[in-house]
């Protein structure tokens, strides 16, 4: 999936260009937004409709699977600053592009035959994560078995390590301050 990289007005096909500025409110209710123009909520209104599609691609993956013993695993690789800590739409250092989807399906099939695994990933919801650990978490799902797999790295397992700092880039320690 190619995902909600810039420029998003060419991430969805026109059948999902359902947002513009005429109508979402999305402007309203987001004030602290920074855009400076109507060209920037394009901007906007481009990126919410290549959400839009990517839920639709997502859906349908997951349609898929659903009426089989299956897991399905969405991770975003990073999220972007909509103009929410500058006036402008970047893929900087900032809370806005650090916070990425992270989704898990369970089919009713995996939950039926996995109530073990039901119970790790729901006390595993709220526990900080960082993508660099997904490799750690996969591989025991796959039934992986390989010396370079770190327990404190596996969001599942009870051993990991959710206190160990988060620091995406130029060294700050996620939450960053704003």
């Amino acid at each position: 999936m190619i995902g909600n990289h810039f420029e998003y007005k060419n991430r969805f096909p026109k059948e999902f260009s359902y947002f513009n500025l005429n109508n979402t409110s999305y402007f309203s209710k987001n004030k602290s937004l920074r855009v400076k123009n109507n060209a920037d909520k394009q901007v906007v209104a481009d990126y919410i409709n290549s959400v839009y599609y990517n839920d639709y691609v997502l859906h349908s993956l997951i349609e898929l699977f659903k009426d089989k013993d299956s897991l399905v695993i969405y991770l975003s690789d990073h999220g972007d600053d909509m103009f929410e800590s500058s006036a402008f739409n970047t893929h900087e250092c900032s809370n806005a592009s650090m916070e990425i989807p992270f989704l898990i399906y369970m089919s009713d099939a995996f939950k039926q035959k996995h109530p073990q695994m039901v119970k790790r990933f729901e006390e595993a919801l709220h526990k900080p994560f960082m993508s660099d650990d997904l490799l750690h978490t996969v591989l025991p799902l796959a039934g992986i078995i390989t010396k370079d797999y770190e327990k404190t790295r596996d969001l599942f397992n009870e051993n990991y390590n959710d206190k160990r700092p988060r620091k995406p880039c130029d060294n700050k320690v996620y939450p960053m301050d704003k």
